[in-house]
C-alpha cells in the first residue's frame, strides 16, 4: 500500500484500520522527532501576564498564548540585545 492510492485501495478493501493505525504511527513519530530538538517548557504566568496575553490574542494565526508569549520573548530579546546572542547578562 504505497503512493497515493495506498489508503484508498485498504478502505475499498476493507482495511481501513490498517491504514488509520499507520497514520497515527507516523504523526507520533513526526511528533517524537519535533520534541528531540524543542523541549517543552511549562509557564505558570502570573495574572498581570495573563492580563497581558489576553490582550494580545486574537482568533488569527499568532493570536494563541503560546504564540504570543514567543513574540514577546523574541521582541524583549531584540531590544534588550547587547553583544549577547540571547540578550541576557
Amino acid at each position: 500500500m504505497t503512493g497515493v492510492f495506498g489508503p484508498l485501495r485498504a478502505r475499498e478493501e476493507g482495511n481501513d484500520t490498517a491504514e488509520r493505525a499507520r497514520v497515527r504511527e507516523q504523526a507520533r513519530l513526526r511528533q517524537r522527532r519535533y520534541r528531540q530538538g524543542n523541549p517543552r517548557v511549562d509557564f505558570h504566568p502570573d495574572s498581570h501576564a495573563i492580563e497581558v496575553i489576553n490582550l494580545l490574542r486574537t482568533n488569527r494565526a499568532g493570536g494563541d498564548a503560546s504564540s504570543i508569549i514567543n513574540r514577546i520573548i523574541r521582541e524583549w530579546n531584540e531590544r534588550h540585545r547587547k553583544g549577547s546572542v540571547t540578550g541576557i547578562k
